[in-house]
């Protein structure tokens, strides 16, 4: 990607409310690697780490988000474990719900990059 680009991915992600945190690639062997910060509905952090802001790149993020490895986090010790650390759900469909919703958000954001 040229940096053109990039600055065009990076205001598009921005006006949508995914914040580049990093001014320095995250990784050093990779120069236009990027940390996003947005999050779900319900107000969940989501902390995304990308190559590039790029379209292939967040849709490779999305693809191989793991929806169940995420709840089970949260959800692992049961209900009451659950709402102990402060859970804003009623119950464990609620929370997959919200990672659907967000997933579908960051499709339609990614389908607007390059």
């Amino acid at each position: 990607m040229n940096q053109e680009q990039i600055k065009h991915n990076i205001e598009i992600l921005e006006e949508n409310d995914i914040h580049v945190c990093n001014s320095t690639p995250v990784w050093d062997d990779m120069p236009n690697s990027v940390e996003l910060r947005t999050s779900t509905d319900a107000g969940e952090d989501m902390i995304i780490c990308l190559d590039e802001p790029s379209k292939k790149s967040l849709e490779e993020y999305i693809d191989n988000f793991d929806i169940d490895e995420q709840v089970m986090l949260w959800w692992r010790d049961g209900e009451d474990a659950a709402h102990a650390v402060g859970v804003p759900f009623d119950n464990i469909r609620e929370h997959y719900e919200d990672y659907e919703e967000c997933l579908k958000k960051l499709r339609r954001i990614a389908n607007l990059l390059d």
